[in-house]
């Protein structure tokens, strides 16, 4: 609150709770209760929190992290490291407009793993000509305010409007080095400001070529501005990258960050892999199942991992509900996704999805894409989200 200057009024307001149930938040008078986790994950979204300070409030709390297996490398191999290898190399390499979108589903994060992205940044572009905006949360912020916040956070001193903004920015790729900017949860605030702020960016990479290389991270709608607008999108010049499905090693360095005390044997990852399909909200209350459960060594067997009182424990996880009930309460909605939990193929993946259904499932990280051009095609993610859709839907039926 002291870092961006919030009230408790102000919380309090953008979270829909009264300013005395803040400050006895804030002085420890009492704790959230535990219908109160969506109003607790509004309020680090209002404060700008990190991805780990988002986890330690909410573990303060009492509950689970909203973005799960993004701890510390604690100098271990980096999971993902070939993609983020490959996104810099990319972005280096782009004539004569360095911009990329990074996309990612839910629970991963916007971006993930950001501070890795950063510091790569750093090593390839210096300290000094690294730049990262975190637009924010309000949705009642004024232009000027927004512009005014995301000017500080460039280090361009104080701005006034949006203009002023480009115009600082302006200054500082004028003075001829390469500028990294990397945006992230670009999804935050109304769509005109967020629109703004994408024009402003790409206004001034078409201007100074090759001086501005920009990573803008977000969800469903960074990809509307790159496809809905068709030739005239404002990001229509973007290349874009999907946040990659984990592999294998990927989970196993993750395994082992979270839960460095544990020996997990690569069996009962691979089981997990196979039960959650790499979901990593999904993967993360696997592995916190395996720990807890008694009589476990800590790290579970391939059986256990492979058990169906885990997988019914996953299918009752709130993440895959969020996103389907929502469905499933619409009678018309309802009736295409009883049919789509049926198919075993979804129809060809495309770079925009035409389909509000699959959309909407494919964003909320419950279907994926297998295979590549011509053969990419959309499938669910694995058996057990299908069963958490199947006890959605009679949930809504016996309602």
């Amino acid at each position: 609150m002291r870092r961006i200057r919030a009230s408790a009024s102000g919380v309090a307001t953008e979270i829909g709770l009264s300013r005395e149930a803040v400050n006895n938040w804030r002085n420890g008078i009492s704790a959230p209760n535990p219908r109160s986790r969506d109003k607790l994950v509004a309020c680090t979204r209002y404060l700008r929190l990190t991805e780990s300070e988002a986890n330690r409030l909410l573990s303060a709390a009492g509950f689970a992290p909203e973005f799960p297996l993004q701890a510390e490398a604690g100098g271990v191999a980096q999971p993902f490291a070939a993609f983020l290898d490959r996104l810099f190399a990319q972005l280096a390499q782009a004539v004569p407009y360095p911009i990329s979108l990074l996309l990612s589903p839910a629970h991963w994060g916007q971006p993930p793993f950001r501070q890795e992205l950063l510091q790569r940044a750093r090593v390839q572009y210096g300290e000094g000509a690294v730049l990262h905006i975190q637009p924010p949360f309000s949705v009642s912020t004024a232009q000027a305010e927004y512009f005014a916040a995301i000017g500080r956070q460039c280090g361009l001193g104080e701005v006034a409007s949006d203009y002023e903004f480009e115009s600082a920015l302006e200054r500082r790729l004028l003075q001829g080095d390469r500028i990294f900017c990397l945006v992230s949860r670009f999804e935050q605030g109304t769509p005109a400001l967020r629109e703004t702020l994408a024009g402003i960016l790409r206004s001034l990479s078409e201007m100074h070529s090759g001086r501005l290389h920009l990573l803008l991270c977000g969800g469903e709608a960074l990809a509307d501005l790159k496809y809905r607008g068709g030739d005239l999108s404002l990001l229509n010049i973007a290349q874009v990258n999907h946040w990659p499905d984990p592999s294998l090693d990927d989970l196993m360095q993750l395994a082992r960050q979270r839960w460095p005390e544990h020996r997990w044997a690569v069996p009962v990852v691979t089981a997990l892999q196979t039960l959650s399909g790499g979901h990593p909200a999904l993967f993360e209350e696997g592995l916190q199942w395996l720990v807890d459960s008694p009589g476990l060594d800590g790290a579970g067997n391939e059986a256990h991992a492979s058990s169906s009182a885990l997988r019914t424990h996953l299918a009752s996880s709130p993440r895959l509900w969020q996103t389907l009930l929502p469905l499933a309460q619409v009678p018309a909605t309802r009736a295409r996704l009883r049919q789509l939990l049926q198919a075993d193929d979804l129809g060809r993946a495309r770079p925009y999805l035409q389909d509000d259904e699959l959309r909407r499932l494919f964003w909320g990280n419950l279907i994926h894409v297998r295979g590549t051009g011509e053969s990419a095609r959309l499938h669910w993610r694995c058996n057990t989200v299908r069963e958490a859709g199947l006890m959605v839907l009679e949930s809504c039926s016996s309602d």
